[in-house]
């Protein structure tokens, strides 16, 4: 509390101090905006008020999704465990069987439950690697850069390519070679969508807000103190977050 007092200027916010600076509700911004006058804080809060709020909102229930989809895939990854060792137990191998021997109802069932458990284990692993990929990429984007010109995580500007779908098209060419030029096909097709977006994350939200405060009555400096408090309470990098979730989002529909 000391030093966030220290450090309360917006206008010497940096990357070196970043964290100094409190952050992530649009209270903050509010309570910076007031040096300005309440008029002018009623003219800026018309302008990009409620466009904040909903970034913060957004970032806020981005946070408890990558929470919750840590949680299903840790259950999911014990479901694994479980499903495989069952598995195990209802194995039965043909070798153990003498040519021509009587297999009774017993051995029978346990193959039909074997087959079973198996497809179910498959199933499962497929969906475990969905939700790690959505688990990478909501975890890469709250921890999007909160100062302007810091580069994002590279895992963000390909978004497919480095993904767990493009790794298994990639090891399924090399195990199945009477499918590898299909295999390679449907990977190009897949990695052609994976656009990097990185203007449209790391610099459409300062541009965006610019322009609002360009619409108010506020002199140049009040608009760079406007700014400044925009960046140092998470308000660009909440509006970054959005747009990277966007981005994801046409990305999973185009493959």
């Amino acid at each position: 509390a000391h030093f966030t007092k220290i450090h309360s200027n917006p206008l010497e916010y940096c990357e070196k101090n970043c964290l100094l600076y409190e952050q992530g509700r649009i209270d903050l911004v509010w309570r910076d905006w007031q040096l300005l006058g309440d008029a002018k804080t009623k003219q800026l809060d018309r302008c990009v008020g409620k466009r904040l709020g909903s970034a913060f909102s957004f970032r806020r229930d981005l946070i408890a999704l990558k929470k919750i989809l840590l949680r299903l895939f840790n259950e999911g990854r014990r479901l694994e465990t479980s499903l495989a060792s069952l598995g195990s137990y209802f194995f039965r191998d043909e070798n153990a069987i003498p040519r021509g021997g009587h297999r009774d109802h017993v051995w029978n069932a346990a193959e039909i439950q074997y087959a079973e458990l198996s497809d179910a284990l498959h199933k499962l692993r497929g969906c475990l690697k969905a939700l790690q990929d959505a688990r990478d990429v909501t975890k890469s984007t709250c921890c999007l850069p909160r100062v302007q010109g810091v580069e994002r995580q590279q895992r963000l500007c390909n978004l497919v390519k480095d993904g767990c779908a493009a790794r298994l098209l990639k090891r399924a060419a090399k195990a199945a070679p009477e499918l590898k030029f299909e295999l390679q096909d449907a990977h190009r097709s897949l990695v052609e969508h994976d656009e990097d977006d990185d203007d449209r994350v790391s610099r459409e939200p300062a541009r965006t807000v610019v322009d609002a405060l360009d619409a108010t009555a506020c002199t140049r400096a009040e608009q760079k103190y406007a700014l400044a408090v925009v960046e140092c309470r998470g308000g660009l990098k909440a509006l970054s977050i959005h747009e990277q979730m966007v981005v994801y989002a046409r990305t999973l529909r185009h493959a």
